[in-house]
């Protein structure tokens, strides 16, 4: 026991720790290395999210067309058309709901409540049989519409789909 005692003491006393001088220098070293790689870190998480912000507005903006494109495809008849401009779609669905699209501001709205936020612009075009532009209610047979989203930090985003109404006498 004594043998292990005197060892122990042996080993305590070659030991030494770390003086103050190189704490400091260890400590100075550590400093200037997260000083010159936080702008690199800075910069890619600035990156994630604006990537992400992207991500989350083109999946909203293909849930809405996908929601536009269902309802009008359900179209009867072109009777059922109630206006039908380059900014405003309004039409009767087959339960007989009135249905509105339109853009109020920067919010995309169906029937006065907002699908779509931070829109920029929302356009129809209608074609008729020939694929010609019409202004016609009653000679639409194909509807073209076009969303352009405001992208944080990076521009804009345009979605455009083609719908054709399945009811209508082709």
């Amino acid at each position: 026991m004594k043998r292990l005692f005197r060892i122990w003491r042996m080993r305590a006393a070659s030991q030494r720790g770390y003086t103050i001088l190189e704490l400091m220098i260890v400590s100075v070293i550590v400093i200037l290395l997260t000083t010159a790689f936080l702008p690199f870190f800075k910069m890619n998480v600035k990156a994630y999210t604006r990537v992400r912000g992207g991500k989350d507005i083109v999946q909203s903006a293909r849930i809405v067309m996908t929601r536009m494109s269902v309802q009008i495809s359900r179209l009867q008849n072109v009777s059922d058309i109630i206006t039908a401009n380059s900014t405003e779609f309004r039409f009767y669905d087959p339960d007989g709901n009135q249905i509105r699209y339109q853009l109020d501001g920067d919010q995309l709205e169906e029937g006065g409540q907002m699908i779509l936020d931070n829109v920029s612009s929302l356009s129809f075009v209608y074609y008729d049989r020939s694929g010609n532009t019409t202004t016609t209610a009653g000679s639409v047979w194909r509807i073209q519409v076009s969303i352009t989203s405001v992208v944080e930090d990076t521009g804009y985003m345009t979605f455009t789909t083609q719908i054709f109404p399945r009811n209508f006498a082709y």
